[in-house]
């Protein structure tokens, strides 16, 4: 072993240099050195391991709704399709899937499938406007739909496909989700949200919270936490605020501020965590810790941004969801890719293409599934299975 220095080397009363002891140290420096390769190797091959293992599975397809025209005389026929989803959301409980259907100059259908079969067991005609969100009751038996500039909220039955109720708000309807007892909903109203308590078959409303704080401000979308004792509000200006309908008290927004108008907030399973999603080319996905935290603990921030999520340049994500376990975020793009990221690296673990040559729409995972729907010209839905190591 070689020593540099060696006369600057400690020496005993015979004069000696201390060459066991520097020998020893030596030995302990270099084997810290190993060490730390070979932790360094271990976390940097960690994530690409991970990333193999992640396998994704297409399972089956729910083909776009579509109507066949017979042709006349000398005009073949030709198959027409209903239009673009601008929303859905499924039940492994009721096995449904519902999905809001824009036809281009023409209305908005509710289409319930059958998510085994893959048919069609109601489409109903609700609205002539553009509608933007619906969400299934936790038992998956009842469909609210909040009908954009018609200013109403809407109960569907999904086993009948008749309608249940239907209640006018107080400004435009843009988005609705119901609490986890299935008793309440937060329905998106111009620029407040308001709470509707939903029993013996009738809506009642409860409550109206204030959700804007300046003048052009107005909310995009409202989620309950899995507890139900706090409500997420994301805003267009953009601003995300945490609510607690119970007592009325809300946080200031969450900072840093998130980029794009928040068009979408998801918690996490848990509810630990809080992704939303930025609108637009330059929108980004924010994910917090702790957001509840910005309400209980107002004079100490206890919370913090843990990551964001940036989509390639020029290009938008569409509205995330979280894995069952909550430690992974989906995202499509209008690229045609749909990514999974790890919420807490923010790695992206995998990429693939569900819909080839159509911007992903939206994605829900729930169970063993993940569902994803494409715009033109794959507007199918595809069902996958994804399975992490």
């Amino acid at each position: 072993m070689r020593y540099l220095f060696d006369s600057a080397q400690p020496k005993d009363r015979n004069g000696n240099a201390h060459r066991h002891m520097i020998a020893r140290k030596t030995f302990l420096a270099e084997a810290h050195v190993v060490a730390v390769q070979v932790l360094l190797i271990a976390v940097l091959s960690f994530v690409p391991a991970r990333a193999e293992n992640l396998a994704v599975r297409e399972v089956k397809m729910i083909d776009a709704p579509r109507v066949f025209h017979p042709g006349d005389d000398d005009k073949p026929g030709y198959w027409q399709d209903f239009g673009i989803t601008t929303a859905f959301d499924f039940s492994m409980a009721s096995n449904t899937l519902v999905a809001v259907i824009k036809e281009t100059n023409g209305p908005s259908r509710l289409f319930i499938f059958d998510l085994e079969r893959g048919t069609i067991r109601f489409q109903p005609t609700i609205s002539k406007r553009e509608i933007r969100s619906v969400r299934l009751s936790p038992d998956g038996k009842i469909a609210a739909v909040p009908t954009g500039e018609d200013k109403e909220i809407t109960l569907w039955n999904v086993e009948t496909g008749v309608l249940i109720d239907k209640k006018v708000i107080e400004g435009s309807a843009a988005d609705v989700d119901w609490h986890p007892s299935g008793e309440l909903l937060a329905v998106v109203a111009g620029k407040k949200i308001e709470i509707w308590k939903f029993s013996g078959g009738a809506l009642e409303r409860q409550q109206s919270l204030r959700a804007a704080r300046a003048e052009a401000e107005w909310p995009m979308s409202a989620r309950w936490n899995p507890d139900g004792d706090y409500l997420a509000i994301g805003t267009n200006t953009p601003a995300v605020y945490i609510a607690k309908p119970s007592n009325g008290s809300q946080s200031a927004t969450l900072s840093p501020l998130p980029k794009g108008a928040v068009y979408m907030v998801e918690w996490s399973p848990s509810g630990d965590r809080l992704a939303a999603a930025g609108f637009g080319a330059g929108g980004e996905i924010s994910i917090w810790k702790d957001p509840r935290l910005a309400l209980d603990s107002p004079f100490e921030r206890k919370y913090a941004l843990v990551r964001t999520l940036a989509p390639s340049t020029g290009q938008w994500f569409g509205k995330p969801t979280w894995d069952p376990s909550g430690e992974l975020v989906v995202l499509g793009d209008s690229e045609s890719t749909c990514s999974v990221w790890d919420a807490s690296s923010g790695t992206r673990l995998k990429s693939f293409m569900p819909h080839p040559g159509s911007a992903v729409l939206e994605c829900h995972w729930k169970g063993d599934y993940l569902i994803t729907v494409g715009s033109h010209p794959d507007k199918n839905f595809r069902i996958w299975n994804v399975t992490k190591p």
